[in-house]
């Protein structure tokens, strides 16, 4: 099977400690400073909180709370020498309170910034201080801890650790401590309770490329080739609307599982040729044939979605379907199935039902050929014709594109919405035309929408006027 390194996808949200200190972390009596701090704070997020803080910071100068409150904001912003700067102040005051939970929440933003810094050996230190401040482990600093473990190669303490961690506190969490962990467990050789955190992963995260591989790694490990083959076919069907990886190649690597099976000899070698077969079918969209499949895993994907296509599914059926969409939220072949195997039965088809599903469809992965199909059968539901539907753009689309025109790219990204603007009327049209108003202010923006309306005709030239005028 192929191997792939996943990245870390960021760092601990737990530890900005900024939003439980803002609610009232540190008991107090409502002094003047404890006033003053609840009016300046009080409702205010992002920029406006952090400047706000800043303001108080000079004016209170040995306050504790706001050396952590904006080390907390500069680590969440990825600014770890403004974070060191603050933190480290606040660890000078601390001889001046006798707080336990306020030491607690400034060590674990020491140990998280020391871990981000390489800084291994420190970031245990401070962990373990925070630990002896604070009963209660509230931001999951045993993760912390963990992963600077397993960085300087102490596996048994690392794992212990983890293992802690998830018996007491999984909620807390990051994508990070799950990747940490998983890899922790798989190098420990402990690969079915690797399996068990990935299912448990997938259920709060969006899937990422390559859980699919690590999933079948772990599956081979135990000896259990089914699912190792249906956890590496997820990964090919996560990846298909980008056409990343060809139907020859995954028929090439079934084939390969199947004589690395027979060799090894761990599984009835004609079960896995028919789940093989059933795989190549649901490629091919023989969708009576790929229905014959093991319901366990992403084989009840499988089994389901092609019961839906052949329209052979019952309202049990799609609804066990239903429910698998947590796990499979990040896929576009999930949502593309299910809209067109309800089409297939039309007591649950309705545009109220298929719209959200052909929306997530086309969001998924826009430039794909199931996002086309999608948008012209959005077309077809709204009104509009299946032509006009391929102009179609949903919310997604549009928040995406006027992010990146005014963050600086070519005015001419813009040429999707003015194809939106040239469509029959219909809401996701009024729903474009209202965020260019809200932006025609801009002079940049507005010579562009002048420019086009100057050559435009009809329709077109009267919506781009009426936009000039909001």
């Amino acid at each position: 099977m192929e191997t792939i390194s996943l990245p870390f996808l960021g760092f601990r949200n737990g530890f900005l400690s900024l939003s439980l200190l803002c609610f009232g972390a540190f008991p107090c009596c409502k002094g003047s400073f404890e006033k003053t701090y609840e009016t300046q704070t009080k409702g205010k997020t992002g920029q406006a909180l952090y400047d706000s803080l800043l303001r108080l910071d000079q004016a209170y100068p040995d306050r504790l709370q706001l050396k952590i409150d904006l080390g907390a904001r500069l680590l969440s912003s990825g600014e770890n020498e403004g974070a060191k700067a603050y933190l480290d102040r606040g660890e000078k005051l601390l001889g001046l309170f006798v707080d336990s939970r306020s030491k607690y929440f400034l060590y674990a933003d020491q140990a998280e910034l020391k871990l981000r810094c390489g800084e291994f050996k420190e970031a245990i230190v401070y962990a373990t201080k925070a630990f002896a401040s604070s009963a209660e482990d509230s931001l999951g600093v045993v993760f912390t801890r963990a992963k600077a473990e397993s960085a300087l190669k102490d596996k048994d303490a690392a794992l212990k650790d983890f293992d802690k961690g998830w018996a007491a506190q999984a909620r807390s969490m990051s994508s990070e401590d799950y990747h940490a962990y998983a890899a922790a467990l798989m190098e420990s050789g402990r690969d079915a309770d690797a399996i068990r955190l990935l299912g448990e992963y997938q259920k709060i995260y969006p899937y990422e490329q390559g859980i699919g591989l690590l999933e079948s790694s772990c599956y081979e490990g135990i000896g259990d080739m089914g699912p190792a083959i249906l956890s590496a076919f997820k990964e090919f069907e996560f990846r298909r609307p980008s056409g990343a990886i060809s139907n020859k190649k995954l028929f090439d690597n079934l084939d390969a599982a199947l004589k690395k099976s027979g060799a090894a000899g761990s599984e009835s070698n004609e079960v896995l040729e028919r789940l093989a077969l059933s795989i190549k079918a649901f490629v091919k969209g023989d969708w009576n044939s790929a229905t014959a499949i093991p319901l366990r895993g992403f084989g009840e994907y499988i089994a389901l979605a092609a019961k839906l296509e052949s329209g052979s599914a019952s309202a049990a059926e799609l609804g066990r379907y239903i429910l698998l969409e947590p796990a499979l939220k990040s896929f576009q072949t999930y949502y593309y199935h299910l809209w067109r195997g309800m089409k297939a039965d039309a007591r649950s088809y309705s545009t109220k039902a298929a719209r959200p599903l052909l929306e997530k469809c086309v969001a998924l992965a826009p430039a794909s050929a199931m996002a086309k199909e999608s948008r012209r059968e959005l077309g077809r539901l709204i009104g509009i014709g299946e032509s006009a539907g391929t102009k179609l753009l949903v919310p997604t689309e549009i928040d995406a594109i006027f992010a990146e025109v005014l963050a600086g790219a070519p005015l001419s990204r813009l040429e999707p919405v003015m194809a939106l603007l040239d469509t029959p009327d219909n809401d996701y049209q009024l729903a474009c035309m209202y965020t260019l108003g809200k932006f025609s202010s801009d002079p940049a923006m507005k010579a562009y929408v002048t420019a086009r309306a100057k050559t435009a005709a009809g329709k077109m030239r009267e919506r781009l006027t009426y936009i000039l005028a909001m």
